[in-house]
């Protein structure tokens, strides 16, 4: 008898175990979803709402660069923000708005104004095309975009670059080549310090050629959005320009051409923070 209440006992208080062990199991969980739920909640809290705004940004010679800004919407009235720039000639209008949207909602949400801009004579931008990648025009109009970024009403006078391919390599050389005071620091992917080994023409000096040598032809023979008008203008800016590969094949050995913009030799004048990632060959 006495060994049977015992053992009722033992049932009785396993019970109870596990009814408190299972209690102390929810009232965990129950805690770790309300801090998840908490957290997620002061996350987006903290995320900003935003507006976008078409500008031109003047060049000294009067053309004029189409720039798509994203500008968080403040939270009090000076609140000022960064820029972040992504600067290439692949039509931020059309062929690769749709590309580009997630990363510039994301940035936005965050604090930061992007600027698109599209390089001269490409996407919506004025101008006559430029000859070939990476030239001093392009470089120089960058200088000049950065500047005036950096004065907008709503930026705090500091602009980073980022972005992927074109746009990395460009960035690369405007933090080491050009040096704009207000630049100050590049996120950017798939670009490389030596045009001619590592980029996409001649990789270890072995002539590369794909659908990109056609497709950005076709692209920059494009007619200027959001009108596109095709008139006597458009095949003067769009249409004086030879195929970028005629150039290319003129210059199959490592030379000036090749080395003036890459940074492999240049590596004393980078002294800003610079965050590459897939850094040794284009792609």
């Amino acid at each position: 008898m006495t060994r049977e209440r015992e053992k009722n006992k033992t049932i009785v208080y396993s019970s109870i175990d596990a009814s408190m062990k299972s209690n102390i199991r929810f009232v965990f969980f129950t805690l770790f979803f309300y801090l998840q739920v908490q957290q997620l909640i002061d996350a987006v809290s903290h995320m900003y709402a935003f507006t976008t705004e078409n500008v031109w940004l003047l060049m000294p010679d009067g053309i004029r660069l189409s720039a798509t800004l994203t500008i968080p919407i403040p939270t009090y009235s000076d609140e000022k923000f960064p820029i972040l720039l992504e600067y290439k000639p692949y039509r931020k209008d059309d062929s690769f708005y749709n590309f580009n949207q997630p990363n510039i909602q994301y940035l936005a949400r965050r604090g930061f104004i992007v600027a698109k801009v599209d390089i001269r004579g490409t996407g919506s931008s004025e101008g006559i095309l430029i000859e070939y990648e990476y030239t001093s025009q392009e470089l120089d109009d960058c200088e000049h975009v950065i500047e005036q970024l950096a004065e907008h009403s709503r930026s705090n006078g500091r602009v980073g670059m980022y972005g992927l391919s074109w746009s990395a390599f460009n960035s690369l050389m405007m933090a080491t080549l050009r040096r704009p005071p207000a630049l100050g620091a590049i996120f950017v992917a798939h670009g490389s310090e030596d045009l001619y080994n590592n980029d996409v023409h001649y990789g270890d000096g072995i002539l590369h050629q794909d659908e990109y040598i056609l497709s950005v032809d076709h692209e920059n023979a494009l007619p200027a959005s959001p009108n596109y008008i095709m008139d006597e203008k458009w095949l003067e800016q769009r249409f004086t320009r030879r195929p970028w590969i005629d150039i290319y094949l003129e210059h199959q050995l490592d030379d000036s051409f090749w080395r003036k913009n890459s940074i492999k030799y240049a590596y004393d004048n980078l002294t800003i923070p610079v965050y590459l990632l897939a850094g040794l060959y284009d792609a």
